[in-house]
């Protein structure tokens, strides 16, 4: 193209109006947020995979130990041996009563015990077929001594006519999620530490109230249910208290807090923070220190955020003596 054409074309362009920028609104500096550590994820299912509401929610089953069943020739099994199969479903059944073991878990066949599901304490122990080893048992009776019973099962694995006795009556039990546990794990226990100590509100409430914050990104917090150790530290003992979670939220704590005269009307909990209402379960315990050590970072949280790891759990409720 020519100077001229080029000049031509010039002159017919329109002036464009200058456009001048708006001032940049200045936003007020905002706080700076810590930044969360970093929690590892916890086992289950991905949350791509989590089915909906309408649809039955799976129960994860993971195998815990396979054992002999422990003092079967005292309960004249052999006129039922023929009876025994691999894969007989088991019941694990707690016998507080034994003078021997204060750990004594039972094992019987699961349709014998069906009958006394609802009321296991009424429980015929002459239908037994043997006990847990005593070497493994702390941990289950741990377990269903806080209410997890449904989280264990067990099978027969092993049924041998002859042979060595520890080999000829085998079982393995599993840890299974409860039914329909939007968390996809087994009931969690936490644990937390307390400057004061809980026995004088205990005494005056019947019942502790704590407020916490929402969780973030990266915690889990308990939920109605749970269980939670407090631990009240002192020069070289600790009391441990095992409180059960009955309320969160300001509407499920509102009757607890308005029972002692306080007016929850004006926080809904858009503050950020929200009640939780608990009752005491077993405790004080007292313990020397040192007997805690195996906590290791889930000492003494000034809020439980996350669950404690399941062998942690069981260690706990054999400090407190809850079997």
């Amino acid at each position: 193209m020519s100077k001229k054409d080029k000049k031509g074309k010039a002159k017919k362009a329109k002036k464009q109006p200058i456009i001048v920028p708006d001032k940049p609104e200045v936003q007020p500096e905002q706080p700076q947020v810590p930044e969360q550590p970093q929690v590892p994820e916890r086992p289950g299912l991905d949350p791509e995979d989590v089915p909906t509401p309408q649809t039955p929610l799976p129960r994860l089953k993971v195998r815990y130990k396979e054992c002999p069943i422990a003092g079967w020739s005292h309960h004249d099994l052999e006129d039922q041996w023929d009876e025994f199969t691999v894969g007989l479903p088991l019941a694990l059944v707690r016998d507080r009563n034994n003078q021997y073991d204060r750990n004594a878990v039972a094992v019987a066949l699961a349709v014998d015990f069906e009958d006394y599901a609802d009321d296991p304490d009424e429980f015929d122990f002459e239908l037994i077929l043997g006990y847990v080893p005593r070497a493994d048992n702390p941990f289950i009776a741990a377990l269903i001594d806080l209410g997890w019973e449904d989280a264990l099962t067990a099978e027969l694995t092993t049924v041998k006519p002859y042979g060595p006795y520890q080999d000829r009556l085998r079982m393995t039990i599993y840890l299974q999620s409860r039914e329909g546990d939007r968390r996809y794990t087994l009931p969690q226990v936490y644990s937390m530490g307390t400057d004061d100590d809980l026995q004088p509100e205990l005494s005056a409430r019947g019942f502790l109230a704590f407020r916490w914050p929402l969780p973030q990104k990266g915690q889990q917090l308990p939920v109605e249910g749970d269980r939670i150790v407090a631990i009240h530290r002192g020069v070289a003992q600790a009391s441990l208290y095992l409180l059960r979670v009955n309320a969160v939220g300001d509407k499920h704590a509102a009757p607890y807090l308005r029972s002692e005269g306080i007016d929850v009307s004006d926080s809904p909990g858009d503050d950020g923070y929200q009640p939780y209402i608990m009752t005491n379960v077993k405790g004080p315990a007292i313990v020397p220190l040192e007997m805690l050590d195996f906590l290791g970072v889930y000492a003494f949280r000034a809020v439980p955020d996350w669950p404690l790891p399941i062998d942690e759990s069981a260690q706990l409720m054999q400090l407190l003596g809850a079997h």
